[in-house]
């Protein structure tokens, strides 16, 4: 799953930490409430992306986030990290394992996506 520029610009004028509702829903059917990484402040006009690897268990909260895959600045992937392990997703009847992409760019409009 990638988010979208437009979807990324949407989640970051809402509150944080959480977003609840439809926002998330956009994102992954079954997430329930989820958070933007912030931007480390080093970081605020240089691009990048992470993969991360994630379980969801079966009371919706979410753990063991690993990164699997990496580009630009380092401070991204904590940022990401950060962020997913505060999501909720649906509860289940047992874990299941997830992947999330987040691209970080300059702007929706340089070319660098979001």
């Amino acid at each position: 799953m990638k988010l979208s520029a437009a979807l990324h610009c949407l989640l970051l004028s809402l509150p944080l930490p959480a977003i609840a509702g439809e926002q998330c829903r956009i994102q992954d059917p079954e997430l329930v409430s989820c958070s933007v990484p912030a931007a480390p402040k080093a970081t605020e006009l240089k691009g990048g992306y992470v993969v991360l690897q994630f379980l969801v268990f079966p009371d919706g909260s979410v753990g063991d986030v690993e990164v699997r895959e990496s580009g630009g600045d380092a401070r991204w992937k904590l940022a990401a990290m950060e962020a997913v392990s505060g999501w909720r997703y649906i509860e289940r009847e047992s874990s299941v394992a997830k992947v999330q992409r987040f691209d970080f760019g300059l702007s929706s409009t340089d070319g660098d996506g979001i």
